[in-house]
């Protein structure tokens, strides 16, 4: 999006990571650009998930993986580590 930005080929780009389209402006060494102040609301849940070939057996740890995400949801746990990397974090459920 970043090269047909700079080709002239729209002049509005609506991004979905700022930090990453903003790095990815920087490496270009374009300039020149502003952000809007506005974020849509994002209503599609997260999806956490094992391989079946992990060499953990799948079907077993799925099920011990969704109540500790529920677990860490519900104790706060998950917005702390979002925090912890400079990252928002709302709970859609």
């Amino acid at each position: 999006m970043v090269k047909m930005l700079v080709a002239n080929r729209f002049d509005t780009m609506i991004v979905n990571n700022v930090e990453a389209a903003s790095a990815a402006l920087t490496r270009n060494a374009i300039k020149g650009t502003a952000w809007a102040d506005y974020q849509a609301e994002r209503t599609l849940p997260r999806y956490y998930g094992i391989s079946k070939r992990s060499k953990h057996n799948a079907a077993i740890l799925a099920p011990a993986l969704t109540e500790a995400s529920k677990t860490m949801r519900k104790n706060g746990r998950i917005a702390e580590i979002y925090k912890q990397h400079g990252l928002a974090f709302k709970d859609w459920e």
